[in-house]
């Protein structure tokens, strides 16, 4: 899903805890270092590369990517993708808390379309 769509039609989504989950997710693609990234689908494609998964995405997994590569370098993109994934945990967070399915998220932003 194409952020700027996310980012027009936002205010269509009645539940406002969804849409704060949903606007950490648009900054977190915003911040991810890969140049012309506008899409979730693709962030979440590249995510997973980056994590080394098969399955979906976790709160576990992005923690222990964080655990283990923010002290590795301190090189300008290392920076941008744990801000990145940070922005994601953070999102992650308000779905654990208020008991928000990432399938529920997603399905959300591709109504949003």
């Amino acid at each position: 899903m194409k952020i700027e769509n996310i980012e027009n039609n936002i205010d269509n989504v009645s539940n406002t805890n969804f849409v704060s989950i949903i606007e950490l997710i648009v900054d977190a693609v915003r911040t991810y270092p890969l140049y012309g990234l506008d899409d979730t689908e693709t962030y979440f494609s590249e995510v997973k590369k980056l994590l080394r998964l098969d399955i979906d995405i976790s709160i576990e997994s992005l923690r222990g990517y964080l655990e283990k590569n923010t002290d590795l370098n301190n090189e300008e993109e290392t920076v941008w993708i744990n801000d990145s994934l940070s922005s994601l945990i953070e999102a992650f967070e308000l779905m654990q808390l208020y008991k928000i399915s990432f399938k529920e998220i997603k399905n959300t932003m591709e109504i949003l379309k």
